[in-house]
């Protein structure tokens, strides 16, 4: 997907404000209890959500959730793939081994967030802030990242393969046994320092 300019902050607010109306909190319920359910049908809901003026980029393809607030939420395992969801907040939510693949994650916060073995295959998740976030075991190749900030994040055990994280800060970062090859990172990130420390490299002979 192609990098789009940041919304203004009153087409951000229009975003976030049509899920706290009557229908839109009305909406919330439903689907936190069918993705929670399993219920691959919750998509149907959206129909029932106040309209936006805000046009999607991808209304076609991925399934409208922006300015999702789902604040602190337990959603262990549920699948979030092939929605827009930018302008979302996963802040401190536990979402292991959820799934977000082929998803639009831009300028989404996941502070704090617990995303061990979690399913980011394919996402576009630029500006987002992934701060202490925990990554551990998840799979995330062919991802782009660019421009988020990843400061503290816990990637051990995690697959990278062909993810760009052109512009992002990953001050701390721990890349401990994780698979990063092909990974685009920015100048000041010493790459050398940890494939040569802390992640396995492809070329390595089986033990």
């Amino acid at each position: 997907m192609a990098e789009e300019h940041k919304l203004s902050r009153q087409e951000i607010a229009e975003l976030r404000d049509r899920w706290k109306t009557e229908a839109g909190l009305r909406v919330k319920k439903q689907l936190l209890l069918a993705l929670r359910n399993g219920d691959d049908s919750w998509p149907n809901l959206l129909a029932l959500l106040p309209s936006s003026g805000i046009a999607a980029s991808y209304p076609n393809a991925l399934c409208d959730l922006r300015g999702l607030d789902l604040y602190s939420e337990r959603l262990v395992g549920v699948s979030l793939s092939n929605a827009d969801l930018s302008y979302a907040c996963f802040h401190r939510c536990r979402l292991m081994i959820a799934k977000f693949q082929d998803s639009k994650l831009s300028w989404v916060d996941f502070y704090g967030s617990n995303l061990t073995r979690a399913n980011l295959l394919q996402v576009t998740a630029d500006h987002g802030r992934f701060d202490n976030c925990s990554f551990r075991g998840a799979m995330m190749m062919t991802s782009d990242f660019r421009h988020g900030s990843f400061k503290g994040a816990d990637f051990r055990n995690g697959v990278l393969n062909g993810c760009d994280f052109s512009g992002c800060d990953l001050a701390d970062a721990n890349l401990e046994r994780a698979d990063a090859y092909n990974v685009k990172m920015p100048p000041s990130f010493n790459m050398e320092s940890h494939l040569a420390t802390s992640i396995s490299l492809s070329h390595r002979d089986p033990q």
